[in-house]
């Protein structure tokens, strides 16, 4: 039997990001909803969280989540998720996992950990190069050259 709250984690991902409804966002945040791990800086609201959400869908298409696990502790729920996407610039596929803490209240999101893995992603459409990480665990750099 699926508690209120997995149900509600669950219909965020299948909502915003399988079926691309970003109102969903502001149905499921409070105006206070904290937000960790999807950027460099800790996002507060349902404007910070759909600033990213339109930077990953304007990249990629056909976002998929496919929930692993999913535990349930209180008022926090815990899912492992592969996710699959595919790139609009190439239609090369794309896939990666990640983890997503949600803690519920009165049945809307007020806080996110998230845990993902974007190296994948960005190898698979050329934007690093293969095995990244190997080739940083070994010493390497990677040199950014900027457009003349």
């Amino acid at each position: 039997m699926t508690s209120a709250h997995l149900e509600l984690a669950q219909d965020f991902l299948r909502r915003v990001w399988e079926e691309g409804d970003s109102a969903a966002i502001y149905e499921m945040f409070t105006g206070e909803t904290s937000v960790h791990g999807l950027e460099e800086m800790h996002q507060v609201g349902p404007e910070a969280f759909h600033s990213f959400h339109r930077m990953m869908t304007a990249q990629f298409r056909d976002i998929r989540h496919e929930v692993l696990q999913a535990l349930e502790q209180g008022a926090w729920v815990a899912l492992l998720c592969d996710i699959t996407a595919v790139y609009r610039e190439t239609g090369t596929p794309v896939a990666t996992r990640t983890q997503i803490m949600m803690r519920i209240q009165q049945g809307r999101i007020v806080e996110a950990h998230n845990q993902i893995d974007l190296i994948p992603i960005f190898e698979a459409i050329g934007r690093l190069p293969p095995r990244t990480v190997d080739l940083c665990l070994l010493g390497g750099r990677m040199e950014l050259r900027r457009p003349a």
